[in-house]
């Protein structure tokens, strides 16, 4: 049922994705489709078993003894807990590691905005009396400095893959 708010929008492509993401959802329709339709694993048959382990550049014959012998685990397609789990990457995305969910900014605590309310306002008043010259730090902070950038840890690779 589409709500009498969506059918008034004067966005058209508004109305047709409310009224396709009524009627089927995509997701829903989707993985129906792809079980329906795409063959069971475990009929695929050694030829295109073989296509999938091994990159069209290379024959199945070159990889390594282990990788061959993974071949009859893949085509019985097995369930059982002896059996290798054997998963198949079709998709790989490079992008930076500053994008990941672990990298991403925290929210800061209410302690942590104090601490940084009260050093603008320190700030702010040096800037209205006229100093605005270099501030004198104590031994305390200094060190503190020290030890922050001994504990950067400079990342070893800027760039993650994302496998699918």
């Amino acid at each position: 049922k589409i709500s009498a708010r969506d059918m008034k929008s004067t966005d058209t492509k508004q109305q047709v994705h409310t009224i396709m993401s009524t009627w089927l959802p995509l997701a829903v329709a989707v993985l129906s489709m792809v079980c329906q339709q795409l063959p069971s694993p475990a009929d695929i048959g050694v030829e295109r078993s073989k296509n999938l382990m091994c990159p069209q550049t290379k024959n199945f014959d070159t990889l390594p003894t282990h990788t061959q012998a993974l071949l009859d685990s893949f085509e019985a397609c097995s369930s059982d807990e002896n059996q290798p789990q054997i998963a198949l990457i079709s998709k790989m995305i490079p992008f930076s590691k500053s994008q990941m969910p672990e990298n991403r900014a925290k929210p800061l605590t209410e302690e942590e905005l104090a601490v940084r309310r009260a050093a603008a306002r320190e700030r702010h008043q040096e800037r209205m009396l006229g100093n605005e010259g270099a501030i004198q730090l104590t031994e305390e902070q200094i060190k503190s400095l020290e030890i922050a950038e001994e504990e950067k840890v400079k990342p070893e690779k800027e760039i993650e893959f994302i496998a699918f």
